[in-house]
């Protein structure tokens, strides 16, 4: 039985390959990300925010956000 492929990933934002701003690495790691506010929180009502896509550089560990995951494309790199 075949491994699943776990990541770090290269990542495409449309039709662009994603690199890090900082470090220019390639690959990254993907997440989810709970974006609280204030009221939310203040109410206790956390669980009822919005997420994200985190794409975390494996290099750097830079993170971006992306609110619409479809824009996102993530391949396994050919040495995995």
């Amino acid at each position: 039985m075949a491994k699943r492929y776990r990541g770090p990933w290269l990542v495409t934002v449309g039709q662009h390959q994603m690199h890090c701003p900082v470090c220019r690495g390639a690959l990254f790691w993907e997440r989810e990300v709970q974006l609280n506010t204030a009221g939310m929180t203040f109410m206790r009502l956390d669980w009822a925010n919005d997420s994200a896509t985190g794409i975390q550089c494996a290099q750097c560990s830079r993170l971006e956000l992306f609110t619409d995951r479809r824009q996102l494309g993530l391949t396994a790199p050919a040495s995995a």
